[in-house]
């Protein structure tokens, strides 16, 4: 579809027959696709820090770091034809590389990232106040490369650091209910020029609004969110990813 768009553009399809052949190029998109899914399982262990002072009565402030994470999952990879077209293609590739057979002992590394967080929460009156700054170093996700039969195929990520912010509050009506409301907003951890369609990040926003009920030692709560998505464009570059190479995505 692409090639068919630049030959429109650069003139070597005239214009009058440039519909028909736009249509006939979209009609065979994803025909030669299979979908391919690795599922793994890992336990991994990490350390985490924290502490919380009150400088007055009504007013607590507290800050935590949990380290980063290294996972080594281990699990299936399974090709998937969507098509007669991509299981005749898949039959094909099957009978001359191993890398196409599913594979029950595929492993994926992933270095998860620390986080580091601060809180901070005033009590006025029947209202609670509170702030929250999260900050995570996803810079240490700088790809997906799930390995099987001895070959790799990498998704290159680059993603950077994100923050994360929120503020909320509290109303009590009474000595049983609870109101609470509250917004945040998170960073991508991706930009135009990388962000992929396997991992389509964007800034998101969300609004949260809950109570709870005391009874007696118990208390029940309730809430609902919305998380508000940006809308994101990918101007991914084939030759700055060597695997995408082939994808052309």
């Amino acid at each position: 579809l692409s090639a068919t768009k630049a030959a429109v553009d650069a003139g070597q399809i005239p214009a009058a027959s440039a519909p028909g052949a736009l249509a006939a190029a979209n009609a065979n998109v994803g025909k030669a696709d299979a979908i391919t899914t690795y599922k793994g399982d890992s336990t991994a262990f990490a350390w985490g820090l924290g502490f919380l002072v009150k400088p007055t009565e009504t007013i607590r402030v507290g800050l935590s770091y949990r380290g980063a994470i290294k996972h080594e999952a281990k699990g299936d990879m399974t090709w998937g034809p969507t098509n007669a077209t991509s299981t005749s293609i898949l039959s094909s590739f099957r009978a001359a590389d191993a890398r196409f057979n599913n594979n029950s002992d595929a492993k994926l590394k992933l270095n998860l990232p620390s986080v580091t967080s601060l809180g901070y929460a005033q009590d006025i009156g029947d209202f609670a106040l509170y702030g929250n700054l999260t900050y995570s170093t996803w810079s240490s996700m700088s790809e997906l490369s799930p390995e099987w039969a001895g070959q790799k195929s990498v998704t290159q990520l680059d993603w950077k650091n994100s923050l994360y912010g929120a503020i909320g509050a509290d109303y009590r009506l009474d000595p049983e209910w609870t109101l609470r409301a509250g917004i945040g907003h998170d960073q991508s951890v991706t930009d135009e020029t990388h962000r992929t369609p396997r991992t389509p990040d964007g800034d998101r926003l969300a609004l949260s609004l809950g109570g709870s009920y005391k009874v007696a030692a118990l208390d029940v709560s309730a809430a609902v969110q919305k998380l508000i998505l940006e809308d994101t464009k990918s101007d991914l570059q084939a030759l700055a990813y060597k695997d995408n190479n082939a994808r052309s995505t």
